[in-house]
């Protein structure tokens, strides 16, 4: 798997992510969410930065 299919894979979470936080009505879920969606936007760059030097 090279790093432009996993960048892939992280962008399909976060939008996955997105969608299910806006549709959740706890506010610790989406908090909990929120920081996942975070921390995956903090890995995925790595990867899109990857992408561009190969």
């Amino acid at each position: 798997m090279g790093n432009e299919e996993i960048y892939e894979y992280l962008e399909e979470i976060d939008d996955m992510l997105y969608n299910v936080i806006k549709n959740i009505d706890s506010v610790v879920d989406k908090r909990i969410l929120s920081r996942a969606k975070q921390i995956i936007n903090d890995v995925s760059w790595k990867y899109e930065e990857d992408t561009d030097n190969d």
